[in-house]
């Protein structure tokens, strides 16, 4: 310009955004703000770049600013236009460029010239970025799983950490079988089809390498991506990535042994008497083991009460026979009294086997007596107490004494007889025959001779348990949304009890819009208390958009007791799925009046989601497809599934979605997505699909 005789010095700054990226062809655009110190000019500038083979450039933009530049009465008169050649060296990338510029300054016409290049200096990133994979309990590159929700190994925990100097575009993680087929797979990659958002703009001016976010940590139970659950077997574990500049970077491998099933094994004895007083007769007793290899198995004696006497552990190899001298671990010969032989067997997984010899009779002098439970929780609200007697000596016997207390040593029962019984029960009623209450309770027995002598056993302890478990349910999120879009993709169960006993078993079922199972949690003891579900059911089904699914959980404690109930309902958002063509929005719910084209008021909520989706995907066109069951005849269905869908555009025009985007189309029952001959499959064919494809 002629009233500056030196250039132009200053500073800018900008966004850039790039809308189309392939091997040949890319279009950026750009957004500048530049301010010149010598001489006094501010404007912006607004630019859009098409680059042929990542070599030739083709510019053009708008300037507008201060100082006359530009006429805001003849609109933004000013642009430019350009090119460049690019070239690398080496690593050094070398642009130079020509821009045209038929300014106006001052109102004046004045054409602008400019050549100039631009040399890059560093080091040209083409490191991939850096993946590790954080898994708790991975030993060399292994880890074992056991997702059968008994709370100990149900879920593989993996915390995914991606490290790079550029953004990343892209990552997945794959679990592949042992014929290296994928059968799970995580992934996140950009998404430019949404509508624009300068709040999202600004977070991403201050926020590095979030192009895609990526997950702190991802969870498997164990299913593929259709919700099956995967066999037994060995599996395995890597993740990729890739960033901006297209380096992609790998993961190593991790083994996955996925294995549900328990240790194996029994045991034996012969003669369950023992008396370590060294007449050599009865000293020590011998137990047979038959227990599977390569397993953690513990051995323990515990008395009538459950506290242990003596403990063995074996890391893989437990002996076939293992015998016992009546001794603590401190070589103490313990008290008489009844003790039971327990084995505990846990693998790699987690999975546990427990085995138990009960009724192991200490006796160290000649009128001895004992007693044992065949379990320790009872209700008496539908079944009696077995309680197993032995006599050491039977001679003479001139009377014996059952008698049970409560936790405060008061009695509640008493039995008495000549007869020696093998066995006794107890029914739950006091000494007026009325049911007692819920709690620790005592049973002693005692035996009395002609010659005078008295004999008591040890007590036992059982603990009386009529009341059924109380269950506590949760979801989260509050609106389930497992479309792959990376948002309430997975639902967190908790599921907890509170009971005297103990759980036995428990069972959550997720029932489906016709009031059939459609997915089954279950296991044995205390539940798990990370539960997670990706929507899909035992069959490989997703649930279906804007549908409640009614949750039922069951549960039985050690005394028998159950409880079933209905705890609340899953909400399920409107889902838009991946297709080859486009994205799908898939709605088995949205109900007309019988035979007509009218929309049921109550809805209208779930057409309100669908107009907040398309808000969003607002760059895609959208068919609304009607569909009818096969009730009727071929042309009525044809119409009617047509008026169906006119009336859902129109809803959607009248809040605020723009017809120019939005076409219509009906079937009838031309194409069915389940079996006509069942209500259930008739349900499902009465839908509306909206097919959205990028413009």
């Amino acid at each position: 310009h002629r009233d500056s005789p030196i250039p132009a010095m200053g500073f800018r700054a900008g966004y850039g955004f790039q809308w189309i990226e392939t091997k040949n062809f890319n279009v950026f655009s750009s957004i500048e703000g530049t301010f010149d110190f010598f001489p006094s000019n501010c404007y912006g500038s607004f630019g859009l770049t098409l680059e042929l083979f990542n070599i030739f450039k083709l510019m053009g933009g708008l300037i507008y600013g201060n100082n006359g530049i530009g006429n805001i009465s003849e609109g933004l008169s000013v642009y430019t236009l350009g090119a460049s050649l690019c070239y690398t060296f080496g690593e050094i990338p070398i642009e130079i460029f020509y821009s045209y510029n038929p300014a106006v300054f001052k109102s004046i016409p004045e054409d602008s010239h400019f050549i100039g290049f631009e040399i890059g200096f560093g080091s040209l990133d083409r490191k991939g970025p850096e993946i590790k994979l954080e898994i708790e309990g991975l030993v060399s590159n292994t880890i074992y799983v056991s997702p059968n929700y008994d709370g100990s190994q149900d879920l593989l925990d993996i915390g995914l950490n991606i490290k790079d100097e550029n953004s990343i575009v892209d990552w997945k993680l794959f679990i592949l079988n042992e014929k290296r087929e994928i059968v799970r797979s995580f992934y996140g990659e950009e998404e430019r089809d949404v509508a624009f958002d300068f709040n999202v703009l600004w977070k991403k001016l201050w926020i590095k390498n979030e192009v895609v976010p990526v997950p702190e940590r991802i969870y498997w139970d164990g299913t593929s991506d259709r919700g099956e659950h995967l066999p037994d077997g060995v599996y395995y574990l890597f993740a990729e990535a890739t960033d901006e500049l297209n380096n992609r970077g790998v993961s190593t491998t991790n083994k996955i042994i996925l294995d549900t099933t328990p240790p194996s094994g029994s045991l034996s004895l012969f003669n369950n008497i023992i008396s370590p007083n060294g007449d050599g007769r009865n000293d020590s007793i011998i137990i047979s083991q038959n227990l599977s290899g390569g397993d953690l198995w513990k051995g323990e004696i515990r008395d009538s009460e459950g506290s242990k006497i003596k403990e063995w552990i074996w890391n893989n190899d437990p002996p076939m026979n293992l015998e016992w001298d009546g001794r603590d671990e401190n070589k103490r010969i313990v008290q008489e009294g009844t003790y039971n032989y327990i084995v505990y067997g846990t693998d790699m997984a987690g999975n546990k086997l427990l085995l138990t010899i009960p009724d192991i009779y200490l006796s160290l002098k000649q009128y001895s007596v004992f007693i044992s439970i065949d379990k320790k929780y009872f209700s008496p609200a539908f079944e009696s107490l077995k309680i197993k007697t032995f006599f050491m000596e039977t001679n003479g016997l001139k009377e014996w004494i059952l008698t049970i207390k409560d936790a405060n040593g008061i009695k509640v029962k008493e039995i008495k007889d000549k007869i020696i019984p093998s066995y006794l029960y107890w029914d739950g009623t006091d000494l007026r025959n009325k049911r007692v209450g819920d709690g620790n309770y005592k049973i002693n027995l005692s035996a009395t001779y002609q010659n005078g002598e008295t004999s008591f056993s040890r007590g036992v302890d059982v603990i009386v348990d009529s009341t059924p478990p109380v269950l506590r349910f949760s979801s989260s999120p509050e609106i389930f949304s497992p479309d792959g879009d990376g948002e309430n993709e997975e639902l967190l169960i908790n599921f907890s009890t509170v009971d005297l006993s103990g759980i036995r078993r428990w069972k959550i079922e997720i029932m489906d819009p016709d009031n059939k199972p459609f997915k089954v949690f279950e296991g044995k003891g205390e539940p798990s208390k990370n539960i997670r579900w990706n929507g899909r059911s035992d069959n490989g089904e997703l649930v279906e958009s804007a549908q409640d699914y009614r949750v039922v959980i069951f549960a039985e404690d050690k005394a028998g007791n159950k409880i079933e109930k209905e705890v609340g309902k899953i909400k399920v958002d409107v889902l838009v799925e991946k297709m080859e063509r486009g994205l799908r929005i898939r709605i088995n719910n949205i109900e007309f009046e019988f035979g007509k084209a009218t929309l049921m008021q109550k809805k209208k909520l779930i057409l309100d989601r669908v107009v907040e989706i398309l808000q969003k995907y607002n760059r895609y066109r959208v068919e609304i497809q009607g569909h009818t069951d096969n009730i009727g005849s071929e042309q009525k269905n044809k119409e009617l599934s047509i008026a169906r869908a006119r009336t859902v555009y129109d809803y959607l025009v009248a809040h605020g979605i723009n017809r120019n985007r939005l076409s219509l189309n009906g079937f009838g029952y031309k194409y069915p997505i389940a079996d006509n001959s069942t209500e259930e499959g008739r349900r499902k064919n009465r839908r509306v699909e909206f097919i959205l494809q990028k413009d």
